[in-house]
């Protein structure tokens, strides 16, 4: 939360189960956020995730339901 230097772009590892809801709320130099965990609990808040953030993961994934509901960026892994 409020990680202003925080910048460029962003792996979230297979191991993480849980995006809180104010994980990245402030994380104005963020560019990407990469969810490898294709059923990673992000919490259901219109800024756990901020808008300019492009959300990159799995099809099919919890990442894409978040993206899809909130409208963001979505990119589909290969």
């Amino acid at each position: 939360m409020n990680c202003s230097r925080l910048a460029g772009d962003v792996e979230i590892s297979y191991s993480t189960e849980l995006i809180d809801k104010s994980a990245f709320q402030g994380c104005s130099s963020l560019n990407s956020i990469k969810i490898l965990n294709k059923d990673i609990e992000i919490n259901d808040y219109n800024y756990t995730i901020p808008s300019n953030i492009k959300i990159i993961g799995y099809e099919g994934s919890t990442a894409e339901a978040y993206a899809t509901k909130y409208s963001r960026t979505f990119e589909a892994i290969d």
